[in-house]
């Protein structure tokens, strides 16, 4: 496997301390929104998604379905800090060093089969730095930990590309796998995001590990999906979908997440959902958005 990590001056000698959130006491009630924050509910247009005027730290995932260089421009209005992109061409593809406005070269990293077109890439901006947590394990190369700093604060998290790996299990299985191997680091304030490829629904498919297993080992860690808690829908039964079978709407699923430790969950200022209308014509994932707001 060869992984493409193009900020080697930022070394990991440790597990860097976490983002401290504000927490309600009861994160399972619904989140507690200080009154500086005005970003948007589910599904908000990204015209009508506006920024947090105190500190906070946005983090987008979307799936691009490839040709990320001709679409980058498309999910930049979701104005990210953190942005995670599944299925992501070679950086050497994009503009050097910059790679798109304003994600400066110096903070992206990229991981990938041997010479796979298309990857895992997560990318930076707002001055946040990006580093690989300590206990990244290559065996795992699409479920990857990353430090975001700036300044003071710090927060980890988890990238998801869900993949099958030959003779090692299919998607559900990968990320059992891949949970029991970072046991420890999700008993720490975290959040993983991504495309988990994978529901509820197709649990019957999975016997070795199926996605609601996956949900409930997380759960009983603490970690939970913003998603569910904020909608209160079941597993299986979301009315938002996050992706579409050959971009067709009468094929939804929902198989992209965001899932935090219980303790961050108070510090959850905003989570949105991209419109199919917006972007179905660029690829069959929709982005999700989730906005934290920062301990001072």
């Amino acid at each position: 496997m060869n992984t493409i990590l193009t900020d080697r001056g930022f070394a990991v000698t440790g597990v860097c301390d976490v983002l401290h959130a504000r927490v309600d006491g009861s994160p399972r009630r619904p989140v507690v929104r200080p009154s500086c924050l005005t970003y948007g509910l589910l599904d908000t247009p990204p015209d009508r998604v506006h920024r947090v005027e105190c500190d906070s730290i946005r983090i987008v995932s979307w799936n691009c379905q490839g040709g990320f260089r001709n679409k980058w421009r498309r999910v930049v209005g979701f104005e990210p800090d953190i942005l995670v992109v599944p299925e992501c061409e070679p950086l050497d593809l994009l503009d050097a060093p910059v790679l798109f406005d304003p994600f400066p070269m110096e903070q992206s990293l990229r991981f990938a089969r041997d010479a796979s077109p298309k990857g895992l890439a997560v990318f930076a901006t707002n001055d946040w730095r990006l580093a690989v947590h300590g206990a990244y394990d290559e065996r795992f190369d699409y479920v990857v930990p990353v430090i975001a700093s700036r300044g003071g604060q710090s927060i980890t998290l988890v990238a998801v590309w869900a993949m099958p790996s030959p003779g090692s299990g299919d998607y559900p299985e990968r990320l059992h796998q891949a949970v029991s191997h970072y046991a420890g680091l999700l008993r720490e304030p975290v959040v993983m995001i991504g495309d988990f490829n994978s529901n509820t629904g197709f649990d019957a498919d999975h016997r070795l590990g199926s996605h609601s297993d996956l949900v409930a080992r997380l759960a009983a860690g603490g970690v939970v999906s913003v998603y569910h808690e904020r909608t209160g829908e079941a597993q299986g039964g979301e009315t938002q979908p996050t992706f579409f079978i050959n971009r067709n709407l009468a094929k939804p699923y929902h198989l992209d997440y965001c899932f935090v430790s219980e303790s961050l969950y108070g510090a959850v200022a905003g989570f949105n959902i991209g419109s199919p209308d917006d972007w179905l014509d660029v690829s069959d994932h929709l982005p999700l958005a989730v906005t934290f707001a920062l301990s001072r």
